[in-house]
């Protein structure tokens, strides 16, 4: 009989970080960051409005959707384009031709701040990156954090890519709903996490078919640990693991899938089953 051959998000990762990034990740923790678009400016200004320095637009009048938070805009922080100087700016990072655009200043948090935010919570879920190098596969996997409502994203601080303009823009509105969490040693986080009675589940073609795990879902905490595009899991983060996981594809077809696409999946089925592990209570 014909071996079923598992496909995954695997170590070999096909969409590889380009060469730029590979030599020299940003590791920026925290800045003002240019944010496009009505409606990624929008989520900051309802979720993290105190992070919003100003907000420019062109045009004769901003758009409607803005009058909600005129108050704390006023004239100050509400700039016609044409009154924006780009000579002044040009070169800088707070420049953009987009038809509305705004300042965000962006901070990741440290260790002991995700402890005391995951203090008491039942039912928490934790992403984990096990040094990303892509920052738009960053951006995108906050993107998809903040749409599942996965409030914090923990990443080692070297080896690995974090605040930068293009996981930013890549993420939109996310920073405003997840917290980057910066650490030192991924490992000993995810030692702590199942101290805390964390369930923690890694990526690898080691493993089994996520949906095969036995454990409730509904009220148990999960961390959810993503390797790298190139190597996957590290050695010391997979032995930390209870489960490892993986996605089935096709019979033929391509051996892995990009992280972040990877990370949009694996967010969706846990969702999922969390939800009828709920219903079933």
């Amino acid at each position: 009989m014909k071996e079923h051959k598992k496909k995954a998000f695997s170590n070999k990762s096909r969409n590889h970080a380009p060469k730029s990034v590979k030599t020299s990740l940003e590791a920026k923790t925290s800045g003002s960051f240019v944010v496009e678009g009505l409606s990624a400016v929008l989520e900051y200004l309802k979720y993290k409005q105190e992070s919003v320095d100003f907000v420019v637009y062109k045009g004769s009048r901003p758009p409607s959707e803005l009058k909600e938070f005129s108050s704390f805009l006023g004239n100050e922080k509400l700039i016609p384009a044409a009154q924006y100087n780009l000579e002044q700016n040009e070169g800088s990072e707070f420049v953009s031709h987009s038809p509305l655009w705004a300042s965000v200043r962006i901070k990741t948090k440290e260790e002991e701040e995700l402890y005391r935010d995951l203090a008491g919570v039942k039912g928490a879920f934790v992403l984990c990156l096990d040094h990303i190098t892509d920052p738009r596969n960053l951006g995108a996997i906050l993107r998809t954090a903040a749409f599942y409502g996965i409030k914090h994203v923990v990443a080692p601080k070297n080896r690995q890519v974090l605040l930068t303009g293009s996981s930013v823009a890549t993420a939109q509105g996310a920073f405003a709903l997840v917290d980057l969490v910066v650490v030192t040693n991924l490992s000993r986080v995810i030692e702590e996490l199942k101290k805390r009675s964390f369930w923690v589940l890694g990526t690898s073609l080691k493993g089994k078919p996520l949906e095969e795990i036995k454990v409730s879902l509904a009220e148990e905490n999960l961390a959810f640990v993503l390797g790298s595009e190139e190597k996957g899991l590290s050695h010391g983060v997979e032995k930390s693991c209870d489960w490892l996981v993986f996605l089935d594809g096709a019979e033929v077809a391509l051996d892995s899938l990009n992280v972040s696409v990877a990370a949009g999946i694996f967010c969706d089925r846990i969702h999922q089953m969390r939800k009828n592990a709920l219903k079933s209570t």
